[in-house]
C-alpha cells in the first residue's frame, strides 16, 4: 500500500510523504503508524491510514482535526517533521486489518 496523495486535506511535505510510504507495508491494508516519543518531551503520535491509502486520523497526542484547514495541518506537518529529524521518535507499524488469502 502507498499513501493516497489524491485525498490529502493539506499540501503534505515531501518529507512526511516519504516517511509514511517508507513504513507502509505490503502485508496490511489499513495501518497505524505509531511514533513513540523516546525523549519524553511530547506524547506519541499516531497516523491512521485507511484501506485506500488515505489518512483518516492523526493524534499528536490529541486528535489533529483533518478539517482544520491546510494552514494548520501544514504547521503540524512542519512541527512533526522537525521533531522527527531530531531523532525524537521510534516508529512502530500496526495493522488495523490484516489481508488474508482465501484459498
Amino acid at each position: 500500500m502507498i499513501l493516497n496523495n489524491n485525498c490529502l486535506p493539506w499540501p503534505m511535505s515531501a518529507a512526511l510523504k516519504t516517511l509514511i510510504n517508507r513504513h507502509l507495508s505490503e502485508r496490511y491494508s489499513a495501518t497505524v503508524l505509531h511514533f513513540d516519543d523516546i525523549n519524553g518531551i511530547g506524547g506519541p503520535v499516531e497516523i491512521v491510514i485507511d484501506l485506500d491509502g488515505s489518512i483518516v486520523m492523526i493524534n499528536d497526542p490529541n486528535p489533529v482535526p483533518l478539517d482544520s484547514g491546510s494552514e494548520n495541518l501544514s504547521r503540524w506537518d512542519n512541527d512533526f517533521m522537525a521533531r522527527y529529524r531530531l531523532g525524537s521518535y521510534r516508529v512502530e507499524v500496526f495493522p488495523l486489518i490484516e489481508l488474508l488469502e482465501i484459498a
